[in-house]
């Protein structure tokens, strides 16, 4: 059976994938870029749906909630309705349900949770959430960028420590509304220049690496190349990606590094799925509650920490990193059978099809 796949793909004005899935044996696959001014982009996603036979949403990860904004929920949860008024199958996939700050927003969700063939989550307090919600059971699963694979380019020899700083640039301008959203006890700036300060006095080697990349779009919020230019302009001895046309090239660069602190969810797990010591910096309870389900306790709270005291911390982390290292060795084996636990529920539901068929 040859499946013919459709990815609804959020890119921003201007912007490309540098990559597709072609080479993949039995999958014909499709990017649809979804950007909500353009007609043609909403249309060609419609048209997808139609013709699909099961749909699988992962909302980001982290977008089926409010903590980015009602109307980012909304956005993202009429997809989920648009799918079930079409009569096809939903899946959710692993991803971080709530918080929902609202009891409108808690009956639309509770509403799609329902609804869906199968709801996975990425952990356990997510799964207890919807649990609550629907009285549903959920598979505790895990996120599946743990599965990327990363492109081999080799860096030089290095110094003594490679530390990466993955700098999101979201934190670095006040979320999207530009005064401090997500509620930071940490002056992220100042953390931020503390730590590459700290770490070039030390010998290190510092790495800053992006999420991110917009190079067509330099003032927007979500840039991280933008700010890691910035910085670097600032720190002329650190250094910046070559090749970031990807995220698997991203990924190369992460499995890298002695250690990675990460604003961003999504680099964290990156470097973490590659056995690298990791310090994810959290802006909200998602990393705590996906890397402790995993057994990793080890990270800095933005929300609660004071500036000073989160510097001290991963500072001490840093030095101390081998037992991170295996910290993040002893998660893999889970890692590995919670994301089986997914693929088993998708393969079964795609067995149910006797005839080619499309998913989104």
């Amino acid at each position: 059976m040859r499946a013919k796949v459709s990815s609804v793909v959020y890119l921003p004005k201007g912007e490309v994938l540098e990559r597709d899935l072609s080479a993949f044996d039995r999958i014909d696959h499709t990017f649809l870029p979804n950007r909500k001014k353009s007609l043609a982009a909403q249309l060609a996603i419609v048209k997808a749906v139609w013709n699909a036979d099961l749909c699988v949403d992962m909302t980001e990860g982290d977008s089926f909630s409010d903590i980015y904004g009602k109307s980012r929920f909304y956005w993202r949860t009429f997809e989920k309705v648009f799918v079930l008024l079409c009569g096809k199958k939903l899946i959710l996939g692993p991803q971080t349900y709530g918080p929902y700050g609202s009891s409108a927003v808690r009956h639309l969700a509770s509403w799609v949770l329902k609804r869906a063939c199968a709801v996975c989550a990425r952990d356990e307090a997510s799964a207890r959430l919807v649990e609550s919600l629907t009285g549903r059971d959920v598979c505790v699963s895990t996120d599946i960028a743990f599965s990327l694979p990363a492109d081999a380019s080799r860096l030089p020899v290095k110094t003594w420590k490679r530390i990466g700083i993955n700098v999101s640039g979201l934190l670095f301008g006040g979320g999207y509304t530009g005064n401090d959203q997500f509620g930071l006890t940490v002056d992220y700036r100042k953390y931020l220049n503390r730590l590459i300060i700290w770490c070039l006095d030390k010998g290190m080697e510092v790495w800053l690496i992006p999420h991110v990349v917009m190079d067509s779009e330099i003032s927007n919020v979500e840039n991280d190349l933008a700010v890691c230019r910035l910085l670097q302009g600032r720190f002329p001895q650190c250094h910046i990606p070559d090749v970031l046309d990807s995220p698997m090239a991203i990924k190369g660069y992460l499995s890298q590094m002695d250690v990675l602190i990460g604003g961003r969810m999504h680099a964290v797990i990156g470097a973490f799925s590659c056995g690298v010591a990791s310090i994810p910096f959290a802006y909200s309870k998602k990393f705590g509650d996906l890397f402790g389900s995993l057994g990793y306790h080890y990270l800095i709270d933005g929300r609660s920490m004071t500036t000073e005291d989160a510097l001290i911390a991963t500072c001490a982390m840093i030095e101390g990193s081998g037992k991170l290292k295996e910290s993040v060795a002893a998660c893999q084996e889970k890692i590995h059978e919670r994301t089986v636990r997914f693929l088993e529920i998708l393969d079964g539901c795609l067995r149910e099809f006797d005839h080619s068929y499309e998913m989104v």
